[in-house]
């Protein structure tokens, strides 16, 4: 069973959870595995900026998505033991992201996990960290997903005017893309050493609400927990 991350000055290496986990709609005109692939790039990237940021880092199992997954792997409890065990959440929010109905499960799983923090971070602070892959209109964005900080004055004008899609695209010489990608990183090192995010247990997805569904409101009615060995520990929620 996964650990906690220590509050301190270093990550917890010894933490069988990823550090983080990207959630994205998956394009459908896009293979996954293409080394081109812009969300392969980020995770890298995101890997690379961690290890100069967080003592111990490189000895943490490196955050991801599912096609860290190997051939054979059963990806749905696959991903409920991310979901579960992951300290951070990395949202790609575009307009399919916030039509998804995984993405929704995926946020709803996710946000329902205990968050607890020391200075210098704040009460209340969440350890869902959206990012703008594609610019979506105000109008669109789900209360959810608004009510998170998504900008900051950090980060270059272009990332909320283009979206970090469309930085990664750009020739090596427009550092935008980098700025943007250090500014994520720095704020998952401040999760990382200051922030404890409670596990919760495995979800069975396919029974988990859709955070996003405007209809009705999610709840943990109905839903299933996949059985791991050893394991005790309750939904984290709130």
């Amino acid at each position: 069973m996964a650990g906690h991350a220590k509050t301190g000055d270093s990550f917890d290496g010894e933490n069988k959870g990823p550090a983080f986990m990207i959630s994205y709609a998956r394009p459908s005109r896009v293979r996954p595995s293409a080394p081109d692939n812009p969300v392969l790039k980020l995770l890298d990237d995101l890997n690379q900026e961690l290890g100069h940021l967080v003592t111990g880092y490189p000895e943490a199992p490196p955050g991801g998505f599912d096609q860290n997954m190997p051939l054979g792997a059963d990806w749905k409890r696959r991903l409920a033991f991310m979901l579960a065990y992951s300290h951070v959440l990395i949202p790609l929010v575009s307009p399919p992201f916030l039509d998804s109905t995984w993405c929704g499960k995926e946020w709803f799983v996710f946000s329902e996990r205990e968050v607890k923090v020391r200075p210098p971070l704040k009460e209340g602070d969440s350890a869902i960290l959206p990012v703008i892959w594609v610019p979506v209109r105000e109008d669109r964005m789900h209360p959810a997903v608004r009510r998170l900080q998504y900008d900051t004055l950090n980060m270059p004008p272009s990332y909320s005017r283009e979206g970090l899609l469309a930085l990664s695209r750009r020739s090596n010489t427009d550092d935008d893309y980098g700025i943007a990608v250090n500014c994520i990183a720095q704020r998952v090192s401040e999760l990382l050493m200051h922030a404890t995010v409670a596990p919760g247990r495995p979800v069975n997805l396919d029974t988990a609400p859709n955070a996003f569904n405007k209809r009705v409101r999610p709840t943990w009615e109905g839903v299933q927990f996949w059985h791991l060995e050893g394991d005790q520990d309750g939904p984290g929620r709130k």
